[in-house]
């Protein structure tokens, strides 16, 4: 982020290199369909699995489908935790192991909920969605906290640390975000990605 500039010795601001379609792909929406993205990084998230799961009548009422990654190891609980509260074979619901074309899932979606590593939070911000993020607790330094406020401050995504995670606090970040989706959308307008895998060539190499 820009604000690491300062750090001792040399440095530059190059962002995180991400896929070539998030810099140059088409972000309209491929269908007006209302879809909420859900994510835990590749291997998925526990406590954002059980905590959308329990949550997940009251958006598909509202008329919102969703495509949740739940990461492969834990793909079969959180089908049977969906089991509790909903049909998981909903035709509102997509419930995936892993998403292979993600960046069609991004176009796809209103809203993303998601972890807050480096590599989501560059990809969802330059696909101009809004999102929730949930830093994971025991991340390195925190890092992923620091993540979603830098992301925050610019009125881009909403926070929701872990241990304020529930189904109530859920909901209502949800409920926020859609209240005020022009809002985060006129934002994210501004955004410019960078090509941070060329600028991390040419600071290496001095090209």
């Amino acid at each position: 982020y820009k604000n690491t500039r300062g750090a001792p010795k040399r440095s530059m601001y190059t962002g995180n290199p991400v896929r070539k379609e998030f810099l140059t792909g088409d972000r309209v929406k491929l269908d007006c369909e209302k879809k909420l993205l859900v994510l835990g990084g590749s291997g998925g998230s526990r406590a954002i699995n059980t905590i959308f799961a329990k949550s997940s009548e009251k958006p598909i009422k509202a008329g919102y489908k969703v495509h949740h990654q739940t990461g492969s190891k834990m793909f079969d609980e959180t089908v049977a935790e969906y089991e509790k509260y909903v049909d998981s074979k909903h035709a509102s619901l997509n419930i995936v192991p892993y998403i292979d074309d993600i960046w069609d899932a991004y176009k796809e979606a209103d809203l993303v909920i998601a972890r807050s590593g480096s590599g989501t939070v560059f990809e969802t911000t330059y696909s101009r969605r809004p999102a929730i993020y949930i830093p994971f607790a025991k991340s390195a330094n925190d890092h992923q906290y620091y993540n979603a406020d830098a992301m925050v401050k610019k009125h881009y995504a909403r926070m929701l640390e872990e241990k304020n995670l529930n189904e109530d606090s859920l909901l209502a970040e949800i409920e926020y975000v859609l209240e005020n989706l022009d809002n985060f959308q006129l934002h994210l307008a501004d955004v410019e990605p960078l090509d941070s895998a060329e600028l991390i060539a040419r600071g290496i190499t001095g090209r």
